[in-house]
C-alpha cells in the first residue's frame, strides 16, 4: 500500500511540477520513469540485505529510503533534484517489495501462501486510490509539495515495524542451521566474486543504457533497441552467475 501510495503521487502532480519547473511533456514523463531506472538495484542490494541480515530490517530500511526520497521531492528545487529523488524512490520500492514478498511468504501458512501473495499486490492499488482521494483535499489547500510531504508518513510506520515484528521462523531456522552462509546472495556473487570488475562495468552500462532510453535520449528505435537488448542480456548474464 505504502509503494503504491509514494509512487502514484507523481503522475498525479506532473501537471503542477512541470508547470513549476518549466518542464517539456517529455521532461515531466521522465520523473515517472526514473523510478525504474534504479527498481532493479534496490532489489538487488535490499534483498541481499534481507538474505544477510534480515527480512525486517530490509523492509525498514527499504521503507525509509523511499519516503526521504519522498521528502526530497517535497522540497526540489529543479528538475534535477527531483529526478534523483525519483530514482532513490525506485531504488526503495523495489527493496521493499522483495523484502515484503519474502516476508510474507515465510510467515504465512503454507497453504495460504498463494492468498497472502495476492493480498499482497492488492495493497498497490488501495495505495493509489487512497493518495488520489487525499489529492482532492491536500493539493487545493496546500499544493503539489504537501503531498509528497505525506510520504514521510511511513516511517513511522517502520519504526513500529522495527520494534514490533519478528522475523519469519523460516528465516530464523536458516539461520540457526546455518542455510544463509552456505547460499550467498545475489549482491555477493556479482560484485564479490572473480568477475566482480566486470560485473562492476556491466552494471554502470546498465544504469546509463536505462537513463538514456526512459530519459529520452535515444536517437531513434534502432538505438532503443540495441540499448534494451543489451540491457536484457546482462540481468541474464547475472542470473546465469547466481
Amino acid at each position: 500500500m505504502l509503494d503504491g501510495f509514494d509512487f502514484v503521487i507523481i503522475t498525479l502532480v506532473l501537471t503542477e511540477v512541470a508547470d513549476e519547473f518549466h518542464l517539456s511533456t517529455v521532461q515531466a514523463t521522465t520523473l515517472i520513469s526514473a523510478a525504474f531506472v534504479s527498481r532493479w538495484f534496490g532489489g538487488l542490494v535490499l534483498g541481499a540485505v534481507a538474505d544477510t541480515i534480515g527480512r525486517r530490517q530490509a523492509m525498514v530500511a527499504a521503507i525509509v529510503t523511499f519516503s526521504v526520497g519522498s521528502a526530497l521531492c517535497a522540497v526540489s528545487t529543479g528538475y534535477l533534484m527531483m529526478f534523483v529523488a525519483r530514482l532513490l524512490i525506485g531504488f526503495g520500492m523495489a527493496g521493499e517489495y522483495s523484502a515484503s514478498a519474502t516476508y510474507v511468504i515465510e510467515s504465512w501458512p503454507q497453504h495460504l501462501r498463494n492468498k497472502a501473495s495476492a493480498f499482497l499486490i492488492s495493497g498497490f492499488s488501495i495505495g493509489g486510490v487512497l493518495v488520489a482521494q487525499l489529492y482532492r483535499f491536500v493539493v487545493p489547500a496546500w499544493g503539489w509539495r504537501a503531498l509528497f510531504a505525506l510520504g514521510l508518513v511511513p516511517i513511522v510506520l517502520a519504526l513500529w515495524l522495527r520494534r514490533a515484528l519478528p522475523e519469519p521462523a523460516d528465516f530464523e531456522h536458516a539461520k540457526r542451521s546455518g542455510d544463509l552462509d552456505a547460499a550467498p546472495d545475489m549482491f555477493t556473487t556479482l560484485y564479490r566474486g572473480r568477475r566482480a570488475a566486470l560485473n562492476v562495468v556491466l552494471t554502470l552500462v546498465v544504469f546509463a543504457a536505462l537513463l538514456v532510453i526512459f530519459t529520452g535520449h535515444s536517437s531513434g528505435a534502432l538505438m532503443t533497441t540495441v540499448l534494451a537488448l543489451m540491457t536484457a542480456a546482462t540481468f541474464v548474464w547475472f542470473l546465469v552467475q547466481f
